[in-house]
């Protein structure tokens, strides 16, 4: 009986530390507090590390206020084309355990992104799937990530684009396989 009790404590022990990140939930972590944005297609949803992060959530705008269509013109370059920058972002967040257990796992890290027509990152989420590894990443986690990403990777939009838009989204995502 004891050990069934030991069992069953453990458990939710366990379940109690992971983190879920269920749509509408609040997740506290020592640094961060991140907000679950809402579900997209599939089981995917979009962690956001406040609540008042608003544009994650909604169309782009042009200047003048109108939403953006997605098949609208837009050109714009990132200063990590090839994911290199990112990659060494998330080797140096996660602990070489969770770190190779991503890897294995054959999962890609995603992140949306909100730009000012300055190329500079207003806000970021991280979509992660239902059933994704990622839920235990630790909330500090995240934020060291996201403090970091927005440290160090740019996006250099033409003229155009920086003329028209008041603020559009983009996407950056790498496969842990690919982390070296």
């Amino acid at each position: 009986m004891k050990k069934l009790f030991l069992l069953i404590m453990l458990l939710l022990g366990m379940h109690a530390y992971s983190q879920n990140y269920y749509t509408r939930e609040t997740i506290e972590g020592t640094h961060a507090t991140y907000f679950s944005l809402s579900w997209l297609a599939d089981g995917y949803n979009i962690i956001a590390n406040s609540q008042s992060y608003s544009r994650l959530n909604t169309s782009a705008l042009y200047k003048d206020g109108t939403p953006v269509y997605p098949d609208s013109y837009k050109c714009v370059r990132s200063s990590d084309p090839n994911g290199s920058i990112l990659m060494s972002i998330v080797k140096s967040a996660l602990p070489a355990d969770k770190l190779n257990e991503l890897k294995n796992s054959n999962e890609s890290l995603l992140v949306l992104l909100v730009i000012e027509p300055d190329g500079s990152i207003a806000e970021l989420g991280f979509i992660l799937s239902k059933n994704s590894l990622q839920r235990s990443i630790p909330v500090d986690t995240f934020f060291e990530m996201e403090k970091q990403i927005k440290a160090k990777i740019r996006f250099i939009p033409d003229d155009k684009t920086k003329n028209i838009y008041r603020w559009f989204h983009e996407s950056v995502s790498i496969k842990f396989k690919d982390i070296k």
